[in-house]
């Protein structure tokens, strides 16, 4: 499927008033290897004035089932290692998920002969649209203590939930909520992400490069649109299987291409 318009240049102009640094592809455009723009956002988040001296967006990591891209990742002066995510969806920021971050980030930052106290202090920091922990807060950082002692475990990762639908609430952080979510980098706070945000929506290489960038944007949609049909047409084969009832789940999966757990819970659906 193809995005529908006339030309790159009025799909730029479609989204200058809209486009912010909460929308991923935006985000990934504006920061990779962008050293002054990450080490602001973590500043504010961190409230320290570290250095950043690394960083990537979309940095992909593996682990033995599963592996994930980082929206960006960033290493400081003191080795301390940071992996932020831009979370939309509430469903993609649950805790269990900052605990996956956690340990595939540690699984590739410590050697086979490494001792375990050379592991690097960690932060996963989820920017997220809505407030997934509801308790009203700009900023939650969750780390572990000993139960009953209230003494840190010092393990050192460190969970961060930056809520951008946060009221301002005077503090620092809230400085980069507001610049998230702002499409008009005149109106940001932060000045590395307005300089930024301002090249790519103001000048004309920013909008050149908007334009090779939608290119690729094409490309992704046409090919998450092909992944979706194809998912369909696998998932309407096993219903049909699975409706004939002369064939195992084993089967119906192998027939169908679908994995296991998938055709079970089209069977139980269809049993409900």
């Amino acid at each position: 499927m193809r995005v529908d318009y006339i030309n790159r240049e009025q799909f730029i102009e479609a989204n200058q008033n809209t486009l912010t640094l909460m929308d991923d592809r935006f985000m990934k455009l504006c920061l990779d290897g962008n050293i002054p723009c990450v080490q602001a956002m973590i500043n504010h988040i961190i409230d320290k004035n570290l250095t950043v001296i690394e960083t990537h967006a979309q940095k992909e990591y593996k682990s033995l089932h599963r592996s994930i891209a980082i929206d960006v990742y960033a290493r400081d002066s003191d080795g301390k290692i940071y992996d932020i995510e831009i979370q939309n969806d509430s469903s993609e920021a649950t805790a269990r998920r900052a605990r996956f971050h956690g340990s595939l980030m540690d699984s590739h930052h410590l050697d086979e002969s490494t001792d375990f106290e050379k592991l690097p202090e960690t932060y996963v920091i989820f920017i997220t649209r809505e407030d997934v922990l509801k308790h009203n807060k700009s900023m939650y950082t969750i780390n572990r203590y000993i139960e009953g002692l209230n003494e840190p475990f010092n393990d050192g990762l460190h969970i961060v939930y930056v809520n951008c639908s946060a009221e301002d609430d005077g503090s620092k952080v809230w400085k980069l909520i507001h610049d998230m979510i702002c499409p008009d980098p005149a109106k940001m706070f932060i000045q590395e992400l307005a300089d930024r945000v301002g090249f790519f929506k103001t000048t004309k290489k920013g909008r050149e490069q908007m334009s090779d960038w939608f290119s690729d944007y094409e490309k992704i949609v046409a090919q998450r649109e092909r992944k979706r049909v194809r998912q369909q047409e696998r998932e309407s084969i096993a219903l049909s299987l699975l409706n004939l009832g002369k064939m195992t789940l084993e089967e119906i999966a192998s027939c169908s291409k679908l994995a296991l757990p998938e055709v079970t819970k089209l069977a139980a659906r269809l049993k409900a």
